[in-house]
């Protein structure tokens, strides 16, 4: 339920960007700048806090990004280049998932589309070309993995993307909390909740412990680390994590594609997964784990079949950008 809460905009933007704790100063003053512009606009028709705002509201500010702003006071009130405008968005965006979280206000802050003349076909190539097709092969199952190296990075880069897990979770993780029999799903205790999994990942599954296991002293036990270091069975740590991506990309990536970070990767999935509008990101949220969201799909179960299909449906994706 939305907080009676009349706070200035100014008292807002400040409350939200004393949370970024990690923002540094440059990125602190374009966020600042991009909420500001927003208030001016909003000011211009009687909005004066957060709590008034709507999401229509919010949203006739987003299209009118394409238009000569005469209600910014700044000099950044000319038409934005595409590049701006996706700033604007993602960062005012922000704002609002942490009014959500602050219960300033109760909907759901989902970005419209832009409508721009092929913006939409040019967004969704731009997206599909920064995904390396070896990780796309990867991802879909398709690549065999030569060795243990390669098989442990393998696993980790589907269990990013499918299961939505952060290094810090995927650390924490058992070889008993993944389970294999008609469906494959692994269990988080951070999260306390049951992930559903494509079932290829049975096969990336089965060849990393193979090697794995030919490699150590003794065979790993249900209690030892899901993923481990190489030629042991300790645990690894998040840093290992995000080295092994770096280095996969320098031994394996093409020059033509971006190096992916684990982060990038969890929301290159929560992006595919998110084209069908508001009751699919309600489902996203519960998925990635985003427990904050104040949205239906956390309190309820997302059924397994459900899960399913929107695997196959990214899955169809992936494979149309090989």
């Amino acid at each position: 339920m939305r907080k009676e809460n009349y706070i200035s905009h100014n008292t807002s933007i400040n409350q939200w960007l004393e949370s970024k704790v990690s923002l540094a100063n440059t990125s602190r003053m374009a966020y600042r700048g991009e909420v500001q512009r927003m208030s001016e606009y909003l000011d211009k028709i009687g909005i004066q806090t957060t709590s008034e705002i709507s999401r229509e509201e919010w949203w006739s500010y987003l299209a009118s990004l394409t238009n000569n702003r005469e209600s910014v006071l700044t000099k950044r009130c000319d038409e934005l280049k595409i590049g701006s405008i996706h700033q604007a968005r993602r960062i005012t965006r922000d704002f609002f998932m942490w009014a959500l979280d602050d219960e300033l206000i109760d909907w759901l802050p989902r970005l419209p589309p832009i409508e721009l003349q092929n913006e939409t076909k040019h967004e969704d190539e731009s997206h599909s070309k920064q995904l390396d097709k070896k990780l796309i092969k990867i991802l879909l199952g398709k690549k065999t993995a030569k060795g243990l190296k390669d098989s442990r990075v393998y696993l980790m880069i589907n269990l990013i993307f499918w299961g939505g897990l952060k290094p810090t979770e995927l650390i924490k993780l058992s070889i008993s909390d993944l389970k294999i029999s008609n469906t494959v799903s692994i269990y988080s205790q951070l999260q306390n909740r049951t992930i559903t999994l494509p079932k290829h990942l049975a096969k990336t599954w089965g060849e990393y412990i193979q090697n794995r296991n030919g490699l150590s002293e003794e065979p790993a036990k249900p209690n030892a680390p899901l993923i481990s270091q190489l030629g042991q069975n300790q645990r690894l740590s998040g840093w290992s994590i995000w080295a092994a991506f770096q280095e996969w990309h320098q031994n394996h990536g093409s020059k033509d594609y971006e190096i992916i970070t684990p982060r990038e990767l969890r929301n290159r999935y929560l992006k595919l997964l998110c084209n069908d509008g508001d009751s699919t990101l309600e489902v996203a949220c519960a998925i990635g784990g985003i427990k904050e969201r104040t949205v239906t799909a956390i309190k309820h179960e997302v059924p397994n079949g459900f899960i399913t299909s929107m695997h196959n449906q990214i899955s169809n994706r992936l494979m149309s950008y090989l």
